[in-house]
């Protein structure tokens, strides 16, 4: 059963925010609701009505509590507190969170939702549900952080799409501050090629630098630091596996530091990237998986990328912003198919990945995976 004494911590006037930099977060759930959320938004803060505050139901009760909201709303979730996995008598537990979390999402009711957290960490086995529930968000999702996020709360808060806190006193991170973790990816290559074989025989025991990307996000991750040595490369299986999985199976394994991995901002070039010229409205697809944009000396909008066969279906390609006054814009439609009908901007260091699909005989489209 969840707690009916949700959101008891926001019980003032409006969103019934009795914490301490009430007015910013009334601001972001303004912003966020008419579509304009950006840093900027939080300069003039407007106080919300929308939302109401609810029991949720008995074990016997159905339906979703989140339906009983205007539409448009935005659901404000605290994450205080020590993170346990179940609730206790104080409090609720971050299992409650998650599933919090999910009604809001299933929710039409809900247009986005805000995690708000103070709390100095937990358990780590508390954050099974919540970095399911959150790796897999389908409305935006922004972290707000009043007072501290540490260990085990910075980690869960590191799903949101963007992180923002009251001031610059706040008390953030912590993973590895007081103790020396070595961190370890593992990674499956499916399929047993020849070619495999080399490059992994090639590769086994030597000691790399890896990025990693979430695909559901576009968040990017870079691990093997001079504090940890580097990422050493161990191919720990070869061939079919109990689960049916047929292929390669390796982890890269770095020493123990305070810092296991960072985030990291901008696109990863693999190549030279195929340069699109100023100006363009579209360009021809080559053998490149990455294409660079400019700067353009007027408004422009991509419109189409030729040169697509049936060969090219399900491929993926990456364009790279470079516009600085006239960035290189990207709208929703029947060719370009964005995630959330949200235009793209291709501004200096943005990126987004797209899908090639085919939608008729001999029509394409691109599909948004993510965007950064």
């Amino acid at each position: 059963m969840l707690k009916h004494r949700f959101l008891q911590e926001t019980q003032s006037s409006t969103l019934g925010l009795d914490i301490s930099g009430w007015e910013t977060i009334n601001s972001i759930a303004n912003a966020i609701y008419l579509g304009v959320f950006t840093p900027e938004a939080l300069d003039s803060p407007v106080i919300s009505n929308r939302g109401e505050i609810f029991d949720f139901p008995d074990d016997q009760e159905q339906g979703n509590p989140f339906d009983r909201w205007q539409t448009g709303s935005v659901a404000i979730i605290p994450l205080s507190g020590i993170m346990l996995k179940e609730s206790y008598w104080w409090g609720y537990g971050v299992d409650d969170v998650a599933r919090i979390i999910s009604l809001a999402y299933q929710s039409d009711k809900i247009s986005a939702v805000i995690l708000k957290a103070n709390t100095p960490g937990g358990s780590t086995d508390s954050l099974y549900l919540l970095q399911e529930v959150l790796s897999e968000k389908i409305k935006p999702t922004y972290g707000y952080i009043d007072g501290m996020c540490a260990s085990c709360g910075y980690i869960a808060m590191s799903y949101t799409d963007k992180l923002y806190a009251i001031n610059k006193m706040v008390s953030v991170g912590g993973i590895g501050v007081y103790t020396r973790i070595a961190l370890t990816v593992t990674a499956q290559l499916e399929g047993v090629s020849r070619r495999t074989l080399q490059f992994l025989s090639e590769l086994n025991g030597e000691r790399v630098i890896l990025f990693w990307e979430n695909c559901d996000t576009g968040e990017r991750y870079i691990a093997g630091s001079p504090c940890s040595g580097c990422m050493l490369v161990v191919v720990t299986s070869i061939g079919r596996q109990d689960d049916g999985f047929n292929g390669v199976i390796l982890e890269f394994r770095g020493g123990q530091c305070p810092n296991p991995f960072y985030f990291y901002e901008g696109p990863i070039i693999l190549d030279t990237p195929q340069l699109v010229a100023s100006n363009a409205t579209t360009f021809a697809l080559t053998a490149a998986y990455q294409y660079q944009l400019v700067e353009n000396t007027s408004a422009t909008v991509l419109t189409d990328i030729s040169g697509i066969t049936d060969d090219e279906v399900g491929r993926i390609i990456e364009i790279i912003g470079g516009g600085i006054n006239f960035p290189t814009a990207i709208n929703p439609g029947a060719k370009f198919i964005l995630r959330n009908g949200v235009a793209w901007s291709g501004t200096q260091g943005s990126r987004i990945s797209l899908l090639i699909v085919k939608t008729g005989p001999s029509t394409y489209a691109f599909f948004e995976l993510n965007r950064a």
